[in-house]
């Protein structure tokens, strides 16, 4: 019988018939990402744009000025544009308005302050928008990209899901749908917030090791 075949009708059986092996349908190992990779400048017709990739998940990030900002504080208004499924653009909101509450400042060398409108377009998800939305906002926000607003305080992100008590790191999307849990967790340097993405509970022994894993996996790419 094809693979796929195999794999659509019988999901569960043959996702942990993989995992008893130790293996991965990408032959990934359990606390392996894949790569990640992203473009500045990619729009000639905005100043700020980038897009940003982990696998078949894919986003484009363009920054767009909308006026003058008296407060001290970064002012960003986020729009969202979901290819995939617009069900989900809330969360989305409420994940990146997370990432950059309280955490942007101006770069000292800023002297007019703006107000920008963050358009964010997802093209596609495979198991893992959150992990790249959150790697490709660090990157924008960067003195790379000559914005004048950067992240206060570095960050990892790594998106986890369990299954029966194994622990994947940046799961594909048959991953994900027989996840028990799954979540996005943002480490800094000496706290971390947890964003649940799907499911109801997880052990706490098994979220510790996971966090631990971040520690020794979490700058993979």
């Amino acid at each position: 019988m094809n693979f796929d075949i195999l794999q659509k009708s019988i999901p569960e059986e043959c996702l942990r018939a993989f995992l008893e092996k130790g293996s991965r349908f990408d032959d990934r190992k359990f606390y392996e990402s894949r790569k990640f990779n992203y473009s500045l400048g990619v729009l000639n017709s905005y100043e700020y744009s980038a897009i940003g990739s982990l696998g078949l998940n894919k986003i484009l990030l363009v920054l767009k000025e909308v006026g003058k900002n008296l407060s001290e504080k970064p002012k960003i208004n986020i729009i969202i544009d979901n290819f995939e499924n617009n069900k989900s653009n809330k969360n989305v909101f409420d994940f990146i308005n997370k990432l950059l509450r309280n955490n942007i400042s101006y770069e000292n060398n800023v002297n007019e302050k703006k107000e920008y409108d963050l358009f964010v377009t997802i093209e596609s998800i495979d198991g893992n928008i959150y992990e790249v939305l959150a790697k490709s906002l660090d990157k924008f926000f960067s003195n790379e990209s000559k914005i004048g607003i950067i992240f206060n305080k570095k960050f990892i992100s790594k998106t986890i899901c369990f299954i029966n008590g194994t622990i994947l790191f940046d799961p594909i999307k048959q991953e994900a749908e027989q996840a028990n849990f799954i979540c996005n967790i943002i480490k800094f340097e000496k706290k971390f917030i947890m964003y649940k993405i799907g499911g109801h509970t997880v052990p706490l022994k098994l979220l510790q090791e996971a966090i631990l894993q971040i520690d020794n996996n979490g700058n993979d790419n």
